[in-house]
């Protein structure tokens, strides 16, 4: 927990989980983890190699994959820690690679934007990659998430726009500025 300031991580490994619930910054370069769970109003700059061989939880957070930053994850979810979250994720220059292949019409799938009611998700592509070649993107299930490829390159499955039993509440997909 950073509650403000940053914090910056050179190097972590383990089969734990790091879980970030401050509103201040983190800088995360290098690590091979379980699960990463960032939750509180701040950010986190990943600027490294991040391995994540289960979970990738973006709460209230903005989430900056930069430029030479590869981060692998099995599953991302964003705003599914409970209702009135807002998470924003931005490529800019690294790459994104979700490699799990759950795709089951409910909330356990590997690519996940938002989940809960009055929370919003916004994933930015400027430039560099996305890849899940091997699951869908789902923007949406009880409130709006948005996928907006402004630049690089994205590979993936398919995209699910859907709300799920609430068309008033599907997703949003941009190509282009």
């Amino acid at each position: 927990s950073n509650n403000s300031g940053t914090t910056e991580l050179a190097h972590l490994a383990g089969e734990g989980m790091l879980s970030k619930t401050g509103s201040g910054s983190l800088t995360l370069n290098t690590a091979t983890i379980s699960t990463i769970v960032l939750q509180g109003s701040g950010q986190t700059d990943f600027t490294g190699d991040v391995n994540i061989s289960e979970q990738l939880s973006i709460g209230n957070q903005t989430v900056n994959i930069q430029s030479g930053a590869v981060v692998t994850t099995s599953r991302l979810t964003a705003s599914d820690r409970g209702s009135y979250v807002s998470s924003t994720i931005n490529i800019n220059g690294g790459a994104l690679n979700i490699t799990g292949t759950v795709n089951n019409a409910n909330t356990q799938n590997s690519f996940f934007l938002t989940h809960w009611t009055h929370s919003t998700s916004v994933l930015n592509l400027y430039s560099g990659m996305l890849n899940a070649v091997g699951a869908v993107l789902n923007t949406s299930w009880d409130s709006r998430g948005s996928f907006n490829a402004i630049g690089g390159e994205a590979n993936l499955l398919g995209i699910n726009l859907s709300g799920h039993e609430y068309p008033d509440r599907n997703g949003a997909f941009t190509l282009g500025s």
